[in-house]
């Protein structure tokens, strides 16, 4: 009887022992899940290639407990990556872009975490500079290229070997070839488009005053001739009274036509009409509204080749009359 007491005693005590554990471990489990909602963690930096140039566009991902928080760096290679949770563990932070190797470093998270990405290109990979807009370039272009010197032997554009950024501007669209060989003399071609217009287009402004009905109130016609040959024409036209934005015009190029009344208010503005063509390039052509008269040249030489016949006609019949009277 002692014996089966002592049993039932010590299978009493492991299940209190065990229950003991399971009520600990989920106080611990509560606690650190409490401590794990503080979401205030932040990672920053700046992600650069081999030479220190930034790269834009890298992805920087923070991975924890399943799930990851993520940001994108901008033209000056800066990342910030927020809502990470505060913790005791390590997490998992990858910098990647296509074209280069991916670099990961494991940290622990605090507010303001901070850590620089050094990427390193996979292959060869062309890096243009200067202005642009819509794919076309409206500036001198400089043209590098960035790859691992453990890998590339020489780089070559054409019969020409690449040694040092170079500028490129010419006007137009230019398939640039170029290929790379690395230490084992495998060679690898490669190419890359520019698309280059420094031009601002090519534009015209005329202008007829008229009145829809006789002795009516008279209004301007302005016709707007552009084009632009290499990169081709914006369709938007800006207007502009004294320097200040009136309307943003959907147009049909190469000519536009708009009517206004002749006015006091046209008469003493300055009329702007801002065109541009699809590398943003801009070309102005105004008008002074006191330079519009009531009445064109074209206009009394029409008006005027209208009324001699009837004037004409007037006289004879009266100097007919005349005669007949004498």
């Amino acid at each position: 009887m002692n014996t089966l007491n002592k049993k039932i005693l010590g299978i009493i005590f492991c299940l209190l022992l065990v229950l003991l554990v399971f009520h600990v471990s989920a106080t611990l489990n509560y606690r650190i899940y409490a401590k794990e909602k503080n979401n205030d963690g932040t990672l920053s930096g700046y992600v650069n290639d081999t030479s220190m140039n930034p790269i834009e566009g890298a992805l920087v991902r923070v991975h924890f407990h399943g799930t990851y928080e993520e940001d994108y760096t901008d033209s000056s290679g800066y990342y910030h990556v927020t809502n990470i949770p505060i913790c005791y563990c390590m997490k998992n932070c990858t910098a990647s872009k296509e074209g280069y190797q991916t670099e990961w470093v494991l940290m622990g998270i605090v507010e303001d975490s901070k850590h620089d990405y050094i990427l390193e290109p996979q292959d060869v990979i062309p890096v243009l500079n200067g202005s642009q807009c819509g794919g076309w370039w409206n500036s001198p272009v400089t043209i590098s290229f960035i790859f691992n010197p453990e890998i590339v032997k020489e780089i070559w554009i054409g019969n020409i070997l690449y040694t040092e950024p170079f500028v490129f501007d010419e006007n137009g669209t230019y398939d640039f070839e170029y290929y790379w060989i690395n230490y084992l003399g495998n060679e690898t071609y490669e190419h890359f488009l520019i698309n280059i217009d420094q031009i601002e287009p090519d534009t015209n402004i005329d202008w007829e005053a008229f009145r829809k009905i006789p002795f009516g109130n008279w209004y301007v016609k302005i016709t707007i001739n552009a084009e632009d040959t290499i990169s081709g024409m914006s369709p938007f036209l800006e207007f502009y009274i004294n320097d200040a934005l009136q309307d943003e015009l959907e147009v049909s190029w190469p000519e536009f036509e708009m009517e206004l009344g002749v006015k006091d208010i046209i008469k003493n503005s300055k009329l702007g009409f801002y065109c541009y063509d699809n590398a943003n390039n801009l070309a102005i052509e105004e008008l002074n509204g006191s330079d519009i008269t009531s009445c064109s040249m074209n206009q009394y030489i029409n008006i005027y080749k209208i009324i001699y016949p009837i004037i004409n006609k007037i006289s004879e019949k009266f100097l007919l009359l005349n005669w007949f009277n004498k």
